[in-house]
């Protein structure tokens, strides 16, 4: 027969049971380098199925159940909302959608290290 996948462990915080998964989809993409060429920031996107059930297991991802989940972003320097509007939707006008999500007043006032919601699509706000 076909050759198994390799099984991964996942963990999500310290009070999220672990499951055995396989990795169905992995991408990395390296955003900042040192002088030297050296990567210091990746985006990481993973999609990861489980393999075994267990009927003693509850939900493990905390979106489970939410009907419009959001992405996350951590805001780095030179971050701005119409920068990631074009990043995740491919429109930089699209900015409001990021800001009304987050209940951002002013949006050349976000500051790096903050975390702010992405709507999956421009039509996913939770208001």
């Amino acid at each position: 027969g076909p050759a198994r996948p390799p099984w991964v462990t996942f963990h999500w915080g310290q009070h999220i049971a672990t499951f055995p998964a396989v990795i169905t989809s992995l991408t990395v993409s390296f955003t900042y380098f040192s002088n030297e060429g050296m990567p210091l920031r990746a985006s990481v996107s993973a999609s990861l199925t489980q393999y075994e059930e267990d009927p003693t297991w509850t939900r493990q991802n905390p979106t489970s159940g939410t009907p419009k989940p959001h992405r996350t972003h951590l805001v780095g320097p030179g971050d701005s909302l119409d920068r990631l509007a074009a990043k995740y939707y491919g429109d930089s006008t699209q900015w409001r959608v990021i800001a009304d999500a987050n209940g951002i007043a002013d949006p050349l006032g976000v500051r790096a290290g903050t975390i702010i919601k992405v709507p999956q699509r421009p039509t996913d706000i939770v208001t």
